[in-house]
């Protein structure tokens, strides 16, 4: 497997577990008296892997605390 292709399988990670928390905010959201605090949270774990599958797919490296410093 070259680079490109495993940058690619990489980020295709990343964005299916950003797509995971994002729907599990949205199962939290509709209930009757939402967690909000909860649904957030999610959401933002959710940008944080989208990021991190951008990030990946333009070749630029990261370190786990490095993520809201470049934010």
């Amino acid at each position: 497997m070259n680079e490109t292709d495993f940058r690619h399988r990489k980020a295709k990670e990343w964005l299916r577990k950003g797509d995971s928390g994002l729907r599990s905010a949205e199962i939290l959201i509709k209930e009757e008296h939402p967690p909000t605090d909860t649904a957030c949270f999610h959401c933002q774990q959710a940008v944080e892997k989208y990021l991190k599958g951008y990030l990946t797919l333009q070749k630029i490296d990261f370190l786990k605390a490095m993520i809201w410093i470049i934010c």
